[in-house]
Order: structure tokens, then sequence, then C-alpha cells
């Protein structure tokens, strides 16, 4: 078992299985995902991508706006624990239009031929990734019923100062592109999270939807409908 199994299996019996299992299927309006520290003071989650599923643990940016992991074939990829997700061997994986409106929500990173959005994304702090605007299933953890298909990057040149647990990021910015934002009304346009502090032993959470009425630690943000 490898140190971020070890770290996820103890914090996924530390909170009760009613709040760790996800309900993003139709009619509901909350879901929730442990958070992890990276090693390195960032946080990350787990989520699968492809069918089947391929498990990812990616680095929570609030602020950014595009979710995308390290993809098959790489030309240029940091190093990653989990296996890279190669999208030949996913049976629900396709490449997005130019025309979408996810491409266009990429603006001047976005680079069309042949009708494939392929784009380039880069971070402040130096890091970037290049690849092509995909859409496919994606969802946490083991419960394959949270899941939806979702615009994403798939990147086949990634730089950046990333640990070994991480394959990339979930961006949960306002545009179109984020994660929250496609959820849209399923979770009523909200989210919500608490990261511990890196001293603590205790995990974090990352909550789509609207809150109990249990008191919880975190910022609450609304998004495009």
């Amino acid at each position: 078992m490898t140190q971020i199994e070890v770290l996820l299996n103890a914090a996924l019996h530390s909170i009760s299985r009613d709040n760790i299992l996800l309900n993003l299927t139709i009619g509901r309006s909350k879901a929730e995902s442990v958070i992890l520290k990276n090693g390195r003071g960032g946080y990350i989650a787990k989520i699968s991508i492809g069918t089947p599923p391929v498990d990812s643990f990616v680095n929570i940016d609030t602020g950014s706006d595009l979710i995308w992991v390290q993809c098959r074939p790489c030309s240029d990829c940091f190093p990653q624990n989990s296996p890279i997700f190669d999208p030949s061997e996913s049976s629900t994986y396709k490449t997005l239009p130019c025309d979408s409106l996810f491409c266009s929500s990429l603006a001047s990173t976005a680079n069309c031929a042949q009708n494939k959005c392929s784009y380039k994304y880069e971070y402040g702090e130096g890091s970037a990734t290049i690849g092509d605007l995909s859409a496919d299933i994606i969802g946490f953890g083991n419960d394959t019923a949270a899941s939806l298909e979702c615009a994403f990057g798939c990147g086949h040149q990634n730089t950046g100062f990333f640990s070994h647990m991480e394959a990339g990021i979930l961006g949960l910015g306002d545009s179109y592109l984020s994660f929250a934002s496609q959820l849209g009304k399923k979770i009523g346009h909200i989210f919500s999270y608490c990261f511990v502090p890196m001293t603590s032993n205790s995990a974090g959470k990352l909550i789509f939807g609207f809150q109990s009425t249990q008191p919880r630690v975190g910022d609450k943000h609304r998004f495009h409908k």
C-alpha cells in the first residue's frame, strides 16, 4: 500500500460513511470528498476519470478554472505515483471541438486544428499544461454513481511544482470550465471546503452543494447559472 493510500484509508475511517458517500445523481444536491495534504503545502482530492475509471489525486486550486490530468502519450510529464491516464483505454473519452462553449471559455489559451480544441494553460508560479480539451466521465473515489461527463484538459506536456502524489489540478474557479460550474444546478452552484492546518492529523473536506445545518469551517462560493 502506497503512502497516499495509507493516508486516504486513515481519513476515510475517521469520518462517518454517511459523510463520505457522494450524491451527484439526479435529484440529489450534495456531494462530499476527503481532502488530504500533498506534503508541499497544498491539498489534494481523489477523482476518477474514464470508463473504466482511473483514479487520480489532483491539486485543489480555487484560483484557476481548468480541470486537467496528465495523459498518455506524455512527451513531457512530471513523475506521479498513480497510473497516467490513457485516453485510448477509455470508452467514453472524446476530444472537444473548437466551437464548444468550453473551448470558447479558454479564450486566448485555445488553439484549433482539424476542429480539435488544444490549449496551453499557464499558472502564475510557473506551472503549465499543454494538451487537448476533452470530455469524459469524472467521479469521486469508488462511488461510480457519483459521476458525470465533464470537460477537462488531457495534458501531454506538463511542467511545474508537483509532488509525486499529484496527477494534475482540480480547478474550482468561477468560469464555465471549473468543476463546480460544470456541476451547476445539481449542487445549487455552491461549494465549500475545509482545509485543515498542515500540522493536523485530521483530513479536510470538499463539499459540493448545500450545507447541512451542522456548522462547518470554510468559504462558500456561487457560480455561473
